[in-house]
């Protein structure tokens, strides 16, 4: 049989040993020709599985055995994307110590720190990681997004803080002029607007429509 056979998920032998934790398994496919790095239909390798199911055991041995910690799809997901979506700081440190990229962009230029500010079960301490690694607070997506207009998306203040703490701008603009003050107003988060005013955003910015932050508070 060939060990890089799939099934209908796209998955081989060691995608299911990766997600069950059968790490007696990983040094015997290997052996016989496994693709370490193989890809299912999501875009997941064996290490993104063993990342997703938090099996921190089977994450090093995969890694020790080959696997590459920043392979990514086509969709850009690398593993150290799927550790901040809720995986917590454990698992996400592990990665990093084994050189993950804190900056690594998907497709569509979402960076970990995109991704860990726009979970809510996401800790803060996620985050200093990721900027303690390196990662650039004020990397825009594609559709020019920073780590910053989703935390005011998000209402989080206290992420937000943190990401000015580390020289995040508060006055970026998106595509269509937005700052993170317009999209805290347009999500109606007036705490999160409170503090961009007092941490000193621009209150006169207009958008591509021609408002202000204040003329799109909706009525807060």
């Amino acid at each position: 049989m060939n060990v890089n056979t799939v099934d209908s998920r796209g998955w081989t032998a060691l995608h299911v040993a990766a997600a069950a934790d059968q790490r007696t398994l990983f040094p015997v496919l290997i052996e016989a020709g496994a693709n370490i790095n193989a890809f299912e239909m999501n875009g997941q390798s064996p290490l993104s599985l063993a990342v997703d199911k938090g099996h921190m055991d089977a994450v090093v041995e995969l890694i020790e055995a080959g696997a590459i910690v920043n392979a990514s799809h086509k969709n850009g997901w690398s593993p150290i994307c799927t550790a901040v979506m809720g995986k917590g700081l454990e698992m996400t440190n592990l990665l990093l110590a084994f050189g993950a990229d804190p900056s690594s962009p998907d497709a569509g230029g979402w960076t970990p720190l995109h991704f860990a500010i726009s979970d809510e079960n996401t800790d803060d301490g996620v985050l200093d990681a990721l900027l303690e690694a390196g990662a650039d607070p004020n990397t825009l997506s594609q559709d020019g997004w920073t780590p910053m207009m989703v935390a005011a998306k998000q209402g989080d203040h206290d992420m937000g803080r943190l990401l000015h703490a580390r020289g995040a701008s508060l006055d970026d603009c998106d595509g269509e002029s937005l700052t993170p003050l317009h999209v805290a107003a347009l999500h109606g988060h007036r705490v999160f607007f409170k503090w961009l005013v007092e941490a000193g955003a621009k209150q006169d910015v207009r958008d591509a429509r021609g408002q202000t932050p204040s003329s799109v508070r909706n009525g807060f």
